[in-house]
């Protein structure tokens, strides 16, 4: 069967891509001298989890325990053999008498770390593993400049790493941080953004140091700044996750080519309801509802492959509105006519599909389960 010949909207990964930006992102970071933990809340999906593993990862990065618990209770739909995953970072808070008792089941199954900001976080989560009898990692989160959560870095980050060290039922493993705020840089301004928030943490686990306190870990992570960050010396592990399928996001930062996106929603234009607008059948519950996380001319959901004509300006729950360019290009779109959508963000995408169809140059090969699909507890 042809992924042409399914019903859609589908969202179908070529695995040929797939397997390459798997590979690329291992290699480098490989050459860098720095670990790579992904973040799988991209993909949520054991068989891409486990490609990732076998290139080299040395451990997944998950938001949710939820998500953790469903990575490793699904196994592997290809025949291959179980998850070989025993280390995971939680880069969440977990608060609650409730979450932290499923944390503690949790770390009787896998390593685990955890990232957190505030003491009173570390504490709760230090009086439940003690009860326990217990002892978990923890990572301070730092801000770099994402202004989302994370500690501010030097002094601030200092206090909180002492209240970890003299905390019974937390060992205070190290540092980390989500650049998030890299999204807002352009293509000539990425690689600097980027590094100086490796600089400022690598100077915060120094800074730490000096008050004679071990930092083990410095972790960074994020898609855009991936490639740059690691070449900061000091820093130990870098956690990306959208480059498995990378997305509309990173082609207009520069990060990559549209040949590098492996994850596309096949859709159906349904209406031609004027000359410059077409609709087709996927809106936001097919391609998600995030508009573009960076300054554009155009606003929109997406792109559309092979139709420089058109791009992708509106979306509701079960449309989507594609308008024709005035940049002089002739092509056109009829109804009935099959298009491939790249969205801004594939990571809530994912989340919107109980399977991905895998293909190679569109042959389908078979689905893989979205396991840990709305894993959000």
């Amino acid at each position: 069967m042809l992924v042409a010949d399914l019903e859609t909207p589908v969202l179908a990964v070529d695995l040929d891509v797939l397997e390459r930006n798997v590979q690329s992102m291992a290699a480098h970071a490989k050459r860098c001298g720095v670990g790579l933990r992904p973040h799988a809340k991209t993909h949520k999906c054991v068989e891409i989890a486990a490609l990732q593993l076998r290139a080299g990862a040395i451990g997944l990065t998950l938001a949710k325990i939820g998500e953790v618990e469903a990575l490793l209770d699904a196994p592997p739909e290809d025949g291959t053999a179980p998850l070989p995953l025993d280390d995971v970072l939680l880069a969440f808070p977990i608060v609650g008498e409730r979450k932290l008792a499923r944390l503690l089941a949790l770390a009787e199954r896998v390593q685990l770390a955890v990232a957190l900001d505030s003491p009173d976080a570390a504490t709760e989560l230090g009086e439940a593993a003690a009860a326990a009898g217990r002892s978990v990692g923890v990572l301070v989160e730092v801000d770099t400049g994402g202004r989302r959560c994370g500690t501010l870095p030097g002094e601030p980050t200092l206090a909180l790493a002492r209240h970890l060290v003299a905390t019974p039922g937390v060992e205070f493993r190290g540092l980390m941080t989500h650049e998030g705020h890299a999204y807002a840089a352009s293509p000539a301004t990425l690689r600097e953004v980027s590094q100086q928030a490796g600089r400022t943490m690598v100077e915060t686990a120094d800074f730490i140091r000096s008050a004679g306190i071990e930092v083990a870990v410095v972790s960074v992570g994020s898609t855009p700044s991936a490639r740059h960050i690691a070449e900061v010396p000091g820093i130990t592990e870098v956690r990306p996750g959208t480059y498995v399928f990378q997305d509309y996001n990173q082609v207009r930062l520069g990060v990559a080519d549209i040949a590098d996106c492996a994850a596309v929603v096949e859709a159906t234009v349904v209406a031609r309801p004027a000359p410059d607008r077409a609709v087709v059948d996927a809106g936001t519950k097919a391609v998600a509802a995030d508009r573009n996380m960076i300054v554009v001319d155009r606003e929109g959901y997406g792109t559309v492959i092979g139709q420089p004509g058109w791009y992708f300006a509106r979306a509701s729950e079960e449309h989507g509105v594609l308008l024709r360019q005035d940049d002089g290009y002739a092509d056109d779109l009829r109804v009935g006519q099959r298009v491939q959508l790249v969205p801004n963000h594939i990571c809530p995408a994912v989340n919107l599909y109980d399977r991905l169809v895998i293909h190679r140059g569109g042959v389908v090969q078979g689905s893989w389960a979205v396991a840990a699909r709305g894993q959000s507890r």
